[in-house]
């Protein structure tokens, strides 16, 4: 799998934990005590086939549903969260297996569950929306192209536009999707090929994007974006910065970034500002690194962080 250790993160509800291993392995346990109410394995029982580095995805719940993005002999599949047991499943993305997580978001005021695919050879990948009451196919959006590894996953800011972001030079998009008669339009409002993130998830914040725009072959830091595609600024050169390194994450808490440093898990708290990066706090030494690529995760003002060998909780009330 290229790297050890967990690569997603649990769906909790009142009662369940679903939990997705790197080998496709999918349990369900009753919250309270820790027992096992269930367990398949995606692989062998739902026909998914596993990416390179292996699942990545987090389950997502909706309703009495468990949604996993299969790419398999199916695309998208949804299992009752009381047995495991199949309710629908989609047609199969084009491409290969991507490494999102499904999600889901409101357009023109219909649900739909969103889902992406990889780019490989002449075979494009795809972000594909469908209906989460039965997995019907709404639409599909071929104009952004990420290729080796598709990891993000769509962001929605709003008015019908959805973000994409991606490494391997596959940059950032924003279309549009919109309803026309019986069916779906999307469109383009721009691409910028300059500046994408790899790994994480791209943040909107007053009227801004904000997104580590670091990969393989090239490092901006922190950067900012207009909603017509211009940059406003990137944070790789400024004193004192280094270039975040190819992990790192980022969360909006209250109006503040919590910005994590992919190479050293150094914080930094960094006010939204269209005009230039402006760090107001900073919290050094906190992990070792070099591989700081986990997303954080911030419940009741405690903020969890870690590497491939540590970590810490911290309170940041």
């Amino acid at each position: 799998t290229g790297y050890d250790g967990s690569r997603s993160c649990p769906a909790v509800d009142e009662s369940i934990v679903v939990s997705v291993g790197p080998f496709g392995h999918l349990i369900c346990v009753n919250k309270a005590t820790g027992k096992l109410n269930w367990g398949k394995n995606i692989q062998s029982d739902f026909g998914a086939v596993r990416p390179t580095w292996a699942f990545s995805q987090s389950p997502l719940f909706y309703k009495d549903m468990i949604i996993i993005n299969i790419h398999g002999e199916s695309g998208l599949i949804a299992l009752k969260k009381s047995d495991g047991s199949e309710i629908w499943k989609t047609e199969v993305l084009s491409g290969t297996p991507s490494y999102t997580s499904p999600v889901i978001v409101t357009i023109d005021g219909t649900e739909m569950l969103l889902a992406t695919s990889t780019k490989k050879n002449d075979a494009d990948g795809e972000i594909a929306a469908f209906s989460p009451a039965d997995g019907e196919k709404l639409w599909s959006y071929t104009e952004f192209q990420c290729g080796t590894a598709m990891i993000p996953h769509p962001l929605y800011i709003g008015s019908g536009k959805l973000l994409i972001t991606g490494g391997y030079g596959s940059g950032t998009a924003l279309f549009q999707v919109k309803k026309s008669g019986r069916s779906w339009e999307t469109t383009t409002i721009f691409h910028n090929r300059e500046i994408g993130s790899q790994i994480h998830q791209p943040m909107f914040a007053d009227g801004y994007l904000y997104l580590i725009s670091n990969e393989n072959s090239r490092r901006n830091g922190l950067a900012c974006l207009s909603v017509t595609g211009e940059l406003q600024w990137k944070s790789q050169g400024l004193p004192g910065m280094t270039d975040l390194g190819q992990g790192g994450s980022l969360l909006y808490v209250e109006g503040i970034f919590i910005l994590n440093d992919g190479n050293n898990g150094n914080l930094m708290l960094v006010k939204p500002d269209s005009t230039s990066y402006k760090e107001i706090a900073s919290l050094k030494g906190l992990l070792r690194g070099p591989q700081v690529w986990a997303p954080m995760a911030l419940s009741s003002g405690r903020l969890l962080i870690r590497d491939q060998k540590t970590m810490k909780c911290l309170d940041i009330k």
